[in-house]
């Protein structure tokens, strides 16, 4: 499953990252359970953050005519984020919509299907077909991540929220499935031209395009100056939200060293086992009470994690990956 000590260190980054975040944004919410902050300008100036840490760690080592020559090089490859950083934005914009309609335990359990969902999309990308003890794996993850909220299920509240269940639970999945080809889609990038684009020119790339989508939503939505007010900037200059911040970048420049090292499916794993620690610690500093369906939850996030540890993902993508550099060049990915 890890193939050296990188990975290892890779993935145990990115949960301890990924599990930080969680009590940090949990850290923050008020009384009433919102935020004594604008969340929206928040992600920008997150986005822009990782962004300058994407120049800095590619100029550490080249020089800035290095990093012009390598942009225009590139300049056809980098266009190729588009598509992500799209999917990524209509996810974001998705996920408010959603929240609309469901109460916030119901939408987190429909968004347990991102874990199957990713294992078709990586097969499609990949060529890979996973066995069926993978696929096991994967469908008892899913279950444990849902176990984990049935305790906060309001039954009424799923029924009543929306007058087109039907059409509400559609528009989840087309939000989780913006998400898993996003995320695979960047993998499949990362891998082909490892060798070629610098890991850190690659995310000088992503949240260039990624500022440039989010600005452009923000445009057309009218929100773009309330983003950026006086107050929306000044309410972030706190120890918590600055730490936020900190973290999320963390998070998200460790997540391209994780998916160029690893891979999607076990991401997922990853996120699964943030689950567990996450309700572990929240116990410890949060004082919310660990109940059965928590102890559940851990038990069966536990075996899906060691399943597959016994039957994982192996780097076979590595070839197929190498054949596709052509039609990734040409700004076409086939299936």
């Amino acid at each position: 499953m890890f193939r050296d000590k990188d990975s290892i260190v890779v993935f145990v980054l990115y949960i301890v990252l990924s599990v930080s975040q969680g009590l940090l944004v949990t850290a923050t919410k008020n009384a009433n359970g919102g935020y004594s902050f604008n969340f929206t300008t928040v992600v920008l100036i997150m986005e822009i953050c990782k962004l300058l840490v994407s120049i800095i760690a590619f100029l550490m080592h080249n020089s800035i005519l290095s990093l012009q020559r390598e942009v225009f090089k590139n300049i056809k490859f980098a266009l190729l984020y588009v598509f992500p950083a799209a999917l990524y934005c209509l996810y974001n914009n998705l996920q408010f919509v959603n929240l609309a309609n469901f109460d916030p335990t119901t939408y987190h359990i429909l968004l347990q299907s991102r874990i199957v969902v990713t294992g078709f999309i990586y097969q499609i990308f990949f060529a890979v077909n996973l066995n069926i003890k993978q696929w096991i794996s994967l469908i008892i993850l899913t279950l444990g991540c849902i176990i984990k909220q049935i305790d906060l299920l309001n039954i009424q509240q799923l029924s009543t929220s929306t007058s087109n269940i039907s059409y509400a639970i559609l528009l989840v999945l087309a939000q989780v499935t913006c998400s898993s080809i996003a995320s695979v889609y960047i993998e499949l990038l990362i891998k082909s031209k490892d060798k070629q684009v610098n890991i850190w020119l690659q995310n000088i790339f992503m949240y260039t395009v990624s500022i440039f989508c989010n600005l452009i939503v923000l445009c057309f939505s009218g929100s773009l100056s309330d983003i950026i007010s006086l107050d929306s900037i000044t309410s972030i200059f706190q120890i918590p939200v600055l730490l936020i911040i900190a973290n999320w970048v963390g998070l998200g420049l460790i997540t391209s060293f994780f998916l160029k090292n690893l891979n999607s499916i076990l991401k997922t794993f990853a996120s699964g086992l943030d689950l567990v620690f996450i309700a572990i610690l929240s116990s410890f500093f949060f004082s919310i009470p660990i109940t059965g369906f928590t102890v559940l939850s851990i038990l069966v996030i536990s075996l899906a994690f060691w399943m597959y540890s016994k039957n994982p993902v192996t780097r076979k993508e590595t070839a197929v990956v190498a054949e596709k550099l052509n039609s990734i060049k040409n700004g076409v990915i086939d299936s």
